[in-house]
């Protein structure tokens, strides 16, 4: 039986992460990534000024709770119900994603070595740093 692996993928706004991880999913049919971004947490009952104020770059902006979660339950080869995020409505969604379980899992997000919790499901990790006037010219 294959055991699965989760592979943390960090680095700034902007670093290419999702570009690399697209790559990836397109060479590799057996990649599941999730986007760190799907788990800000919800902002149900906050005031326009209060949303406005928020800061979405700040690690707690994030559910790590939940993303722990969903994380060692795909480790262990459990479905999960996995949060949109919806940037338009600053909100997440009512609808979720039913997400199966791959032996190849990539958690891509800004803040994914943050976290102790996050930081003890990883296997393997890489972090992104491409000096931006050097990544627009290969795009």
């Amino acid at each position: 039986m294959n055991q699965v692996k989760v592979i943390g993928v960090s680095g700034g706004s902007g670093a290419g992460k999702t570009y690399i991880l697209d790559a990836l999913k397109r060479r590799y049919l057996s990649v599941l990534v999730l986007p760190q971004d799907a788990y800000y947490h919800p902002t149900d009952g906050l005031t326009e000024k209060e949303l406005l104020a928020r800061n979405y770059d700040h690690p707690d902006a994030f559910d790590i709770e939940l993303l722990a979660s969903h994380l060692a339950s795909l480790k262990t080869k459990q479905p999960i119900k996995m949060p949109q995020y919806c940037f338009e409505q600053h909100n997440r969604l009512k609808q979720t994603i039913d997400v199966i379980p791959n032996n190849n899992i990539f958690l891509e997000g800004m803040f994914a070595y943050h976290y102790p919790q996050l930081d003890q499901l990883f296997d393997a990790g890489f972090f992104i740093n491409v000096p931006e006037d050097e990544w627009w010219s290969v795009m």
